[in-house]
């Protein structure tokens, strides 16, 4: 449900404090109220719907920031991103004790899922996208994430 109005009353004061001290662009309506909690090892943040194709969207995905044009692609369902990197993760590495991947070419990489979440794991990433938006977004998320510029 898409709503643009804030809640009055929550059983967590707290939370509602967090909410209604946001403030939002008028691109943006709240989708989700989440109360905050760190179960998962994370903080839950507040989502919201973007309407404006040309704004900025911020999404977290376990320790990695992305930040990206709203008209592009980006994998939209975020209830299964960090899931989803650890299938993937899982499979590259599966069945390779000795002789581990070390390189790792991510095809229309977009702003960098693949890329930038899976970093960590690779000696050297490169990311190939034909969109130069895409491209711009993937570098200032490296940046944004203190991972090394390109060679």
């Amino acid at each position: 449900m898409v709503t643009d109005d804030l809640p009055l009353e929550n059983s967590d004061s707290t939370a509602v404090q967090d909410v209604t001290t946001v403030s939002l662009p008028e691109s943006a309506t709240i989708i989700e109220e989440t109360t905050p909690s760190t179960s998962n090892g994370q903080t839950d943040e507040l989502h919201v719907c973007i309407t404006n194709h040309k704004a900025t969207v911020r999404e977290r995905v376990g320790d990695t920031l992305f930040e990206f044009n709203a008209g592009s692609f980006f994998q939209n369902n975020n209830s299964i991103l960090l899931p989803l990197v650890e299938y993937v993760r899982d499979a590259i590495f599966s069945g390779h004790s000795d002789n581990s991947p070390t390189h790792l070419v991510d095809t229309y990489c977009g702003a960098g899922f693949f890329s930038l979440t899976l970093a960590p794991y690779f000696s050297v990433v490169t990311g190939v996208e034909i969109s130069a938006d895409s491209i711009a977004s993937a570098r200032h998320n490296a940046q944004l994430n203190s991972l090394p510029p390109p060679a």
